[in-house]
């Protein structure tokens, strides 16, 4: 295949991968904004459901991760370590906007 040849094909392809990210941004966005829009409709009764749904959810998950085995494994026990929040740290009161 000769060197023209081949930056054409080369070429072809790129067009090709920059129309699919091109449509799949495109294709992103639109979801986003569907959701956000569904998200300023709901009421608070909604959201207050949707936080028991998931605290339900989380209740759920850790029953089943108390029956599963555990392996011991120390690089995992290790990890989840670095996870746990800092007893010594309050979490900020409120965000204050830094001034120029």
């Amino acid at each position: 295949m000769s060197t023209i040849a081949r930056l054409k094909a080369e070429q072809i392809k790129l067009k090709q991968d920059r129309a699919a990210v091109s449509k799949s941004l495109k294709n992103a966005t639109k979801r986003k904004n569907r959701l956000k829009t569904r998200a300023r409709q709901l009421t608070d009764a909604d959201l207050v459901e949707v936080l028991q749904m998931r605290a339900a959810n989380a209740a759920n998950l850790d029953g089943m991760a108390a029956q599963a085995p555990v392996e011991e494994d120390v690089d995992l026990a290790a990890r989840s370590k670095v996870l746990e929040p800092a007893a010594d740290v309050e979490p900020a009161a409120e965000c204050v906007p830094m001034t120029e």
